[in-house]
């Protein structure tokens, strides 16, 4: 039997609740641009086939935990532009399905700007995590401990001053990383032990001045590695010793005078003349 998708648009109208009428066969629903608040544990009860949630920019600032539960069949949830503070444990149980998750720019974090274990239970089909621009400063071990499936991560433009190496070294199948835009400073050793799977990796503008000879050890299929816009001022060829498959280094807007020929022969570098003198 074929089955007509159910479109809705209640945007911009300054709701202070998700609207209790809605038709039950609703797959896509857009409440952008309201005056949610809040998100209570029944807001969704009898929107059961929503595949597709969109709540940017509605000043939400608490999300009830099991807010979601009922939605089995979501397979994108966008919550940018809010002003989350906290994800409470278990915030999107019973997303069982969810294949898409956005966080932008919001205020995550509790008062120690901690992103917490179990924040992400449940979510075993999630690939795309967002949680860019936000304030978070601190990655629990296990925050991404259900997160096994996950294939692209995005950290950037956060308070992270270090890799949250523990944390992340539970992506075994992770494929593209940012932390970008974090004050990160140096890449500690083993900073990315864990990450086998992963291909790209973005690390721009994150004021690094620091990258230890065994930064990158367990990166073995890397393929991109961004490191435009820090304070970088020598690089050894040993550092990328263990990228057994680089292919492109991107290495603009740093201190660098010089690139060992050794390296040079190996990979596609974009080092362009115009380098920050130190």
């Amino acid at each position: 039997m074929y089955t007509a998708r159910v479109c809705l648009g209640v945007t911009a109208l300054s709701l202070t609740s998700v609207p209790k009428n809605l038709p039950e066969t609703a797959t896509l629903l857009y409440l952008n641009g309201n005056n949610i608040t809040h998100i209570n544990h029944s807001a969704f009860l009898a929107l059961k086939k929503l595949a597709v949630l969109y709540l940017d920019k509605s000043n939400i600032y608490f999300i009830h935990p099991g807010a979601f539960a009922s939605l089995k069949k979501l397979y994108y949830l966008y919550l940018n532009d809010n002003s989350i503070e906290h994800l409470y444990p278990r915030v999107f149980e019973g997303l069982s399905y969810l294949y898409v998750l956005h966080l932008q720019n919001n205020r995550i974090g509790n008062h120690l700007r901690t992103l917490g274990n179990d924040t992400f239970c449940g979510l075993v089909s999630l690939r795309t995590l967002n949680l860019s621009n936000n304030n978070i400063s601190q990655i629990c071990e296990f925050a991404f401990r259900h997160l096994e499936g996950l294939e692209n991560l995005y950290l950037e433009g956060n308070n992270l001053m270090q890799v949250p190496s523990e944390s992340l070294g539970l992506l075994k199948h992770l494929k593209r990383l940012s932390l970008s835009n974090n004050p990160l400073t140096a890449l500690h050793s083993l900073a990315f032990n864990g990450l086998e799977t992963l291909q790209i990796l973005f690390l721009v503008n994150s004021n690094i001045q620091l990258v230890y000879e065994e930064s990158f050890y367990g990166l073995s299929n890397l393929k991109q590695l961004i490191l435009s816009g820090n304070e970088l001022d020598s690089l050894n060829s040993t550092t990328f010793a263990h990228l057994n498959h680089l292919l492109y280094l991107q290495l603009d807007r740093n201190h660098i005078r010089s690139i060992s020929d050794s390296l040079k022969h190996e990979i596609i570098i974009y080092y362009p003349k115009n380098n920050y003198p130190k």
